[in-house]
């Protein structure tokens, strides 16, 4: 059997959308005054003022193409579609994500830190929390087609946001 390596990757953009057509980018800030980073490949919301700040403290806009240091004030080009697809792994080192997993939901580990010296995104799928519940972050597509991803730990798959700030009904900032 072969074995998936851990490397945490955030929600690396497809750049198409689940109907086969190119997705949407636009630049955002994250303020000087957020005192977290934003890595590359960061799921990314949107504040007050139309700014972003990492992980969910509102509904997703998208995911960070740029990172941007902690307490500085940088800018962002964000994949916002809301039928953008991206592929992350999963965070578990025993099972992993089958493929009876296909079509199911599941939040993202947001409050992983990316890495440092990469300023690679450390968010990933979380296994513990994939259901049928549309509630949740995300929703799971298939197995990502690559030579060196496989069914089970640390696999990748692509998904789209069901938890999307452009969704109808949602609470403007």
């Amino acid at each position: 059997m072969s074995i998936n390596t851990n490397g945490p990757h955030g929600l690396n953009p497809t750049m198409r959308s689940i109907f086969g057509g190119p997705v949407e980018t636009q630049e955002f800030q994250k303020l000087a005054n957020v005192s977290t980073a934003i890595f590359r490949n960061d799921a990314v919301c949107v504040v007050t003022g139309g700014n972003i700040q990492p992980g969910r403290a509102t509904a997703f806009i998208g995911v960070s193409l740029d990172p941007g240091k902690v307490s500085t004030l940088t800018t962002h080009r964000v994949v916002l579609a809301p039928c953008a697809v991206f592929d992350a792994q999963d965070n578990d080192a025993s099972v992993g994500l089958l493929l009876a997993d296909r079509g199911k939901n599941a939040n993202l580990t947001v409050a992983t830190a990316g890495n440092a010296a990469t300023m690679m995104s450390g968010h990933m799928i979380d296994k513990s929390t994939v259901a049928v519940t549309n509630t949740l972050d995300v929703q799971l597509h298939r197995l990502l087609e690559a030579a060196d991803n496989f069914v089970g730990p640390y696999a990748r798959f692509e998904l789209s946001f069901n938890i999307h700030f452009w969704v109808n009904g949602r609470t403007g900032v």
